[in-house]
C-alpha cells in the first residue's frame, strides 16, 4: 500500500502505479503570464468559471506522454512551488485523449486554506508521473479566485498581467483649521490607467472610491478631530489584468484651529512575525501484502510518512491543527474497497521544545464513521505548538477475506490549519 499527500495512496497485494496530478502555479509578473505547462492551453474545466462550492471536472485535450502515462491522481502546487494538497481523482487512463479527473474540494476551499490568493492567475498543471512517481508537467491552463467568496474563472490563453502603476496623493492646504474643508488629489500613473482611486484617513476610509480621469482624482477632506491625520490614496483598477493597484506614500495633514505651527516626520519600520510552514514527507507509504489475520479479515500495516509542523509566529501564537481525510481504494478494474478500511494511530515522533502538542485520537478499521469522513493527527492549543513538531502515524487496513484480490490505491488528504481548532 501507498499513503501519501499529494501522491499519498494506498495498495493493497503487491501495488504498484504512476500518477497523474494537476497542479496549481502561480503566475510570474511579466508582459504575459510563464507558463509551466508544456503543453498550455490543452487543458480545461467542465465550465469555464463558477461559484465558491463548485467542484469541476478537468480534461486533458492531449495524452500522457510515455514513460509518464501510467495512470494515478491529483495534487496541487502552493504558491511558493511546494505541493500543498489534492485537487483530483484517480484516473488511470491516461494513454488515450481525452482523460479527466475530478477536483476533491470546493472550489473556495483553496481560499481559506491560503492555498491561492484572490485576483492572481495560477497555472493548473497536470503532473504526469511514471511508476517511480518521477513527475513530468504536460498539458495546463489558467484559473483565476476574482474574490474572498470564491468566485473563479478560468482560461486556456495566457493572461496577461496588469501594467505596473504608481500612486500619490497631495493636500491642497496641510494644516486647516479644524472642521475646515480641504482638497486631496490624487495622481496616477500612467495617466491613462482604467480605474478609481479610494481615500484613507489612516485605516478608515474617506467615502466611495472616486473614477479616475486622465490620472486624477479628488475628494475633499474635513475633520473635527485635532492633531495629525495619515491620509493616503489606493489606486484599485478596473481590470487587475491591466493595470496593477498602488496605494501612496501618507500625506500628514494637521487639523487645529489655533495660531502657531506645527510639523510631522513619519518614522516607517517593518517588523515581520514568523511564519507557520508544513512539509508533507513526499516518500509514499506503502503497506505491503495483506494476509489473513485469523479473525476472518486481511490484515496489513505500515507507516504513514512524517508531516513536520514548524511554527514561529512567537507574537499571535494562535495554535493550528493537522487532519487527514482517506478516499475509497480502487485498484483500476472495477474494484474497490471502502475508506473507512484504513485505520490509523497518530503520534508524535519528534516534539516541539515545550511539548506540548497533541496526537489526534487513534481510528480503528472499519470505523463508521472512520478516516473517511476525516480525523485529527495533531493540533495544539493557541499559545502551544511553537517551535518544530514531526508528526506520523501508525496504518492499519483490514478488509473481509472475500475481498477482490488485486493492487488497490487510494489518496489520504493531509489538511493543516494555521489556528487552533
Amino acid at each position: 500500500m501507498r499513503v501519501s499527500t499529494t501522491r499519498r495512496g494506498v495498495a493493497l497485494l503487491a501495488l504498484a502505479g504512476a500518477a497523474v496530478a494537476t497542479a496549481l502555479v502561480t503566475a510570474a509578473p511579466a508582459s504575459a503570464v510563464t507558463h509551466v505547462g508544456k503543453q498550455p492551453g490543452q487543458l480545461s474545466f467542465s465550465t469555464q468559471s463558477g461559484g465558491p462550492n463548485d467542484q469541476p471536472t478537468w480534461t486533458s485535450a492531449t495524452v500522457c506522454p510515455a514513460p509518464f502515462n501510467d495512470g494515478g491522481q491529483a495534487s496541487i502546487i502552493a504558491q511558493d512551488g511546494s505541493i500543498a494538497t489534492l485537487v483530483g481523482n484517480v484516473n488511470p487512463n491516461v494513454k488515450t485523449a481525452p482523460f479527466s479527473g475530478n477536483v476533491d474540494l470546493p472550489m473556495h476551499q483553496y481560499l481559506d486554506f491560503g492555498i491561492v490568493v484572490p485576483n492572481v492567475w495560477f497555472e493548473w498543471v497536470v503532473q504526469c508521473t511514471d511508476p517511480q512517481l518521477n513527475s513530468d508537467p504536460e498539458q495546463s491552463m489558467w484559473v483565476m479566485w476574482t474574490d474572498a467568496a470564491g468566485d473563479w474563472t478560468s482560461t486556456q490563453t495566457a493572461p496577461t498581467s496588469g501594467t505596473a502603476t504608481t500612486t500619490s496623493v497631495a493636500a491642497s492646504n496641510t494644516s486647516p483649521a479644524n472642521g475646515q474643508q480641504i482638497t486631496l488629489t490624487a495622481t496616477v500613473t500612467p495617466t491613462n490607467a482604467v480605474g478609481a482611486v479610494e481615500f484613507f484617513d489612516g485605516s478608515t476610509s474617506l467615502g466611495a472610491p472616486v473614477p479616475v480621469a486622465s490620472g486624477t482624482a479628488t475628494m475633499p477632506f474635513s475633520s473635527t478631530v485635532p492633531g495629525p491625520h495619515s491620509l493616503t490614496a489606493k489606486f484599485e483598477p478596473t481590470d487587475p489584468n491591466a493595470f496593477a493597484e498602488s496605494t501612496s506614500s501618507p500625506v500628514m495633514v494637521t487639523v487645529g484651529g489655533g495660531a502657531g505651527t506645527a510639523g510631522q516626520e513619519t518614522v516607517n519600520v517593518n517588523i515581520q512575525e514568523g511564519v507557520f510552514t508544513v512539509t508533507v514527507n513526499q516518500t509514499s507509504a506503502d503497506l505491503g501484502t495483506a494476509h489473513d489475520n485469523g479473525s476472518g479479515k486481511l490484515e496489513a500495516t505500515g507507516s504513514l510518512g512524517t508531516v513536520t509542523v514548524s511554527d514561529a509566529r512567537t507574537v499571535s501564537a494562535p495554535g493550528w491543527s493537522v487532519s487527514g481525510q482517506m478516499g475509497d481504494f480502487s485498484d483500476g478494474k472495477g474494484h474497490t474497497i471502502d475508506g473507512n478500511s484504513l485505520g490509523w494511530t497518530p503520534s508524535i515522533q519528534t516534539p516541539n521544545a515545550a511539548n506540548d502538542v497533541t496526537a489526534g485520537p487513534a481510528v480503528a478499521p472499519g470505523t463508521n464513521p472512520g478516516l473517511k469522513q476525516g480525523s485529527g493527527l495533531a493540533n495544539a492549543a493557541a499559545t502551544h505548538g511553537l517551535g518544530t513538531s514531526v508528526l506520523t502515524a501508525g496504518l492499519d487496513l483490514q478488509v473481509p477475506t472475500t475481498q477482490d484480490a488485486g493492487a488497490y490505491q487510494g489518496t489520504l488528504t493531509i489538511t493543516a490549519i494555521d489556528a487552533a481548532s
